[in-house]
């Protein structure tokens, strides 16, 4: 009864916030993975999350989605509470896990489709999801206790209510904007294991460093308004400048990089999540984008693991392709806004001229249907076409353009076209 009564907006908000909660607490290396998280640990995860993801993509719509969500969301609800009396099984039930988990985080994007202020409201649960998991680590909470509640609050998904009515549509996706996620995330993810155990041992902060991710998040929301693909340059230049402050290697600097490594996080995601809502008509690219950002992760991580002696030179590869893509990523935003602008002013000329052109003394004194002629004969159209649109001979068609002749005291259509423009 209480779901009823809620806002759709508010069920959204909740949805995703709760979502975002179990995936940082729990199966992406979270805090409540305690001894369990190793260097290979969310692989366990990931890839079968990623593999699932295709299959969803390739094979399923939001209609047969809608069939497994529920019963997915509570077999992933029961896998995430049986995890703490797993034992040597614990790498199995991540893997099982990683497959059930695509149902819930699709919904809780799906559920974003209709309603309004969807900037907002994704920002604001990508807040409350970060923010609730840093209240469950300061809390003198168990494990186990973290792990029911987690697991309560995802079950919210199942219970907003089914899509109904979806229309699929085309979006537009830049491949630009799959490179550009998938080198952020690959490289970030980098970053972050690379630098942590120094920033470890000299945090300022330890633990508090999520302001600095709700930061990202409220600072990416006055941009996305204004330009989503801008939000996603900032949030680039955020990385790059914490990578060059680690570098220094002071116990400042250190920490100050890693404060803006998490806006650079903060920023992105919030991207990341509203680029998600856009393509939510266009369902195969809102899973291909889905998987983009995850396999960047999953790269992330096995270099990490297999290339530990080079991870400096690739995260300076990265973090130099990523300053470019942020560049380039400025400049076609300006030029794709100068071109718009001009379609706008072109499109607004053109429509004044057709209002100007109806409101003509001289045109008001025609038939409706030598009105349509010289509105054909004005698109530049032959008698020939003119005649096969509107379905009637040419001789009919000459016949009209006569009588237009005589009524605005004109010899040919250069001067007809001529009068129109003057008057």
């Amino acid at each position: 009864m209480l779901l009823k009564n809620l806002k759709i907006e508010y069920r959204a908000f909740f949805g995703l916030a709760f979502y975002v909660f179990w995936l940082v607490s729990f199966p992406m290396a979270g805090f409540l993975m305690g001894n369990d998280i190793t260097p290979n640990k969310i692989n366990y995860f990931l890839i079968p999350h990623i593999i699932t993801f295709f299959f969803v993509c390739f094979f399923l719509d939001v209609q047969r989605l809608e069939k497994f969500s529920t019963m997915a969301i509570i077999l992933t609800a029961l896998l995430t509470i049986s995890y703490t009396f797993a034992g040597s099984l614990k790498n199995f039930v991540l893997s099982i896990l990683g497959i059930s988990s695509v149902f819930p985080a699709l919904k809780a994007i799906l559920i974003f489709k209709d309603i309004p202020q969807k900037i907002e409201f994704s920002c604001a649960a990508l807040i409350l999801g970060n923010f609730l998991t840093f209240l469950l680590t300061l809390s003198p909470l168990s494990n186990i206790s973290g792990f029911i509640i987690i697991s309560f609050l995802l079950l919210f998904i199942a219970l907003v209510p089914s899509i109904k009515n979806f229309q699929h549509g085309s979006v537009d996706l830049k491949k630009t904007q799959l490179l550009i996620i998938f080198v952020f995330y690959f490289t970030g993810g980098l970053m972050y294991d690379f630098f942590l155990p120094n920033y470890s041992v000299n945090s300022f902060l330890p633990n508090y460093e999520i302001i600095f991710y709700i930061l990202g998040v409220l600072f990416a929301i006055f941009f996305i308004k204004k330009d989503l693909e801008m939000t996603l340059a900032i949030g680039i230049l955020f990385s790059s400048l914490s990578f060059f402050l680690y570098k220094i290697e002071t116990h400042t600097f250190i920490n100050v990089g890693m404060y803006f490594s998490q806006i650079s996080f903060g920023v992105v995601d919030a991207f990341f999540i509203n680029l998600l809502i856009l393509l939510i008509p266009d369902f195969k690219k809102l899973t291909l984008t889905f998987i983009t950002m995850l396999t960047g992760i999953l790269v992330g991580k096995i270099i990490c693991f297999y290339l530990q002696n080079k991870l400096s030179i690739i995260i300076e590869s990265g973090n130099l392709f990523l300053i470019i893509s942020a560049i380039l990523l400025y400049f076609s935003s300006r030029v794709y806004k100068k071109t718009e602008e001009k379609k706008g002013q072109l499109q607004n000329n053109k429509e004044t001229e057709e209002r100007n052109f109806k409101e003509n003394q001289i045109y008001k004194k025609l038939s409706e249907q030598e009105k349509k002629v010289l509105e054909m004969v004005f698109q530049d159209k032959n008698y020939n076409v003119i005649a096969e649109e509107m379905d009637i001979s040419v001789s009919t068609v000459k016949t009209y353009m006569k009588r237009i002749f005589e009524k605005t005291n004109t010899k040919n259509k250069e001067e007809l076209i001529n009068k129109f423009k003057k008057e």
